[in-house]
This record gives C-alpha cells, structure tokens and sequence, in this order.
C-alpha cells in the first residue's frame, strides 16, 4: 500500500496532517529572527588587466 492509498481512503487524515504542516510552518515562520538593520560586510574588488604586444 502506498502512502497515495492512505490519503485517498482517508481525507480526513490528509486534511488533518496538511493542517498541522501549516500550523507548524506558521509557528517557525514567527520564530524566526529578523533584524532592521542587518550586519554587512562590503566587498572590495580589484581588477588588474594587462596589455600584452
């Protein structure tokens, strides 16, 4: 039995378990930490080029 079979002969289960990954996605999304301003660091590239003849 695949686990397709499990969620076609019970929709009850598949709403259920899809309910309780959103509730959980929605309480880590709220715990995530976000700050204003965040913490950069700026890079510095250097280009050298050479003319050969």
């Amino acid at each position: 039995m695949n686990i397709t079979d499990i969620f076609i002969r019970r929709p009850v289960l598949a709403t259920v378990i899809s309910m309780l990954l959103l509730v959980l996605g929605l309480r880590a999304l709220s715990g995530l930490p976000v700050l204003q301003y965040p913490r950069t660091e700026n890079a510095i590239v250097t280009i050298t080029t050479y003319r050969y003849r």
